[in-house]
Order: C-alpha cells, then structure tokens, then sequence
C-alpha cells in the first residue's frame, strides 16, 4: 500500500474524480484535516469491510449527530411556531404553511454552519463541521450541504468514515469540537 498527500492526492482526485480508496483524516497533521488517499492496488479485489482502517475518534457518532438533528429541528418547528402561530401549520390539508419549519430549519443550518462551523443543535452537542482542507467552511459550501441534506438520501448513504454524500460533496466533515476525543494529536 503507498500513501499519497498533499499535491499528488490533489492530482489524483482531479484525474479521477473522486479519491481511489476511502479518505482517512491524517492523524499526524496538528490543527488541520488533511487527508491521506491511500492506494492500494488490491482494493478492488477485497471485499467491503475487509482491511479497513480505525475510524478517526474525532469523527462524530451516529448518535450524536442524531442528538444534533433533533435539537435543530425541534428549535426550527418552535422558531416557525413563535414566527407564525398559526395552528394550521400542523394540521391537514398541507398548504404553503408546512414549508414554514423546513424553511428555518434550512436557514439555520445555512447560517449557523457557515459562520460557526456548526448548527446551533451540533454546537449544543459538542460537535461542528469542518473542512478537510482546515478552512472555514463558509456559506456558500453549507448551502449546498444543507441542500444535499434537505434530500434526506444523501446523509444516509455514509461510507465507513461517516461522511454522507452531502459532506463528500462539499469536502467536510463532522468532528467532535471539545473534549479528549478533539484534541488533535501533537
């Protein structure tokens, strides 16, 4: 197996498109995510799950992330519910009203994510969001997160390091923001 970073891994993800392996979080690299690609010619000959590198520890959990996705929406629905107060927005025939909470749940995520690094739900629960590169992420990589996410597919359909199609999409991924778990390695 070789390892390729920096501007070889750069090279091989424009030639091809996506990286040849899984990407794993370089743990050597302090106060940045940068990543490794790592090749290994016999990859396509192994079987899903076989070989597979430790997951990073300061990948964040299903769990939490679940913790983090109810938190936002339940502040989104009281948010629209303090906004409109109208009843109606929870109950039959659907009408424009139901979009009320889907609309600030997305505003949120757009604007909390690409200022903080964060929704306000993950911020709550210790994690964030950050790019692979260590930049911030920015409002125009969390709308198009926030988009991806609205879809509801691609968060579900994650690869073995937790990172959805909504995150390999926009390069980031979830991180634990305190604790022992987010100390990054010296």
């Amino acid at each position: 197996m070789r390892r390729v970073n920096g501007d070889d891994a750069r090279g091989l993800r424009l030639l091809v498109g996506v990286p040849i392996v899984s990407p794993v979080l370089r743990r050597s690299t302090p106060g940045g995510y940068a990543r490794d690609v790592a090749v290994d010619k016999q990859a396509a000959d192994q079987r899903p799950g076989e070989d597979l590198p430790p997951i990073d520890p300061r990948i964040a959990s299903y769990g939490s992330r679940f913790a983090a996705l109810l938190l936002d929406w339940l502040l989104a629905n009281l948010i629209a519910w303090a906004l409109l107060r109208n009843p109606a927005m929870y109950s039959p025939p659907a009408t424009a009203l139901d979009l009320a909470p889907l609309t600030v749940f997305a505003i949120e995520l757009v604007v909390f994510t690409g200022l903080t690094g964060g929704s306000l739900g993950q911020l709550i629960c210790g994690i964030g969001v950050a790019r692979l590169d260590g930049q911030r992420v920015g409002l125009w990589r969390a709308l198009v997160r926030t988009l991806l996410i609205l879809l509801v597919i691609p968060p579900l359909a994650a690869d073995a390091e937790r990172r959805g199609l909504h995150d390999k999409a926009v390069g980031t991924v979830v991180l634990y923001r305190r604790g022992e778990r987010a100390k990054l390695p010296r």
